[in-house]
């Protein structure tokens, strides 16, 4: 349902989710910020998104959220807080963003 809505308002620049306790995953194409606060079943995040400059993330539990950027070259702000990332997965995710 989701989808459906972002894909069928393509000018939404920014999404915040905020306690969306019924999702598990996102798949992101054409927005500029996102911000997921607190919304304990995601299972993954998929950014495909080329002008993405801004990415918020807060977990309500310690478990982990596979996040999957295909694009990141324009990503400027990460904020990551109380998530699980290993040293790998962040190495892996930091050194394909140049602008931060």
């Amino acid at each position: 349902m989701l989808q459906k809505l972002i894909a069928g308002c393509p000018s939404i620049q920014e999404l915040g989710l905020l306690h969306c306790f019924k999702l598990t995953e996102i798949i992101i194409t054409s927005l500029k910020r996102l911000e997921v606060y607190k919304c304990p079943r995601f299972k993954s995040i998929n950014v495909d998104a080329p002008c993405l400059d801004s990415f918020w993330y807060n977990w309500i539990r310690r478990q982990s959220c596979n996040f999957k950027f295909s694009e990141r070259r324009s990503l400027k702000e990460l904020v990551l807080e109380y998530s699980i990332l290993t040293d790998k997965m962040f190495e892996r995710e930091i050194v394909e963003l140049p602008n931060l």
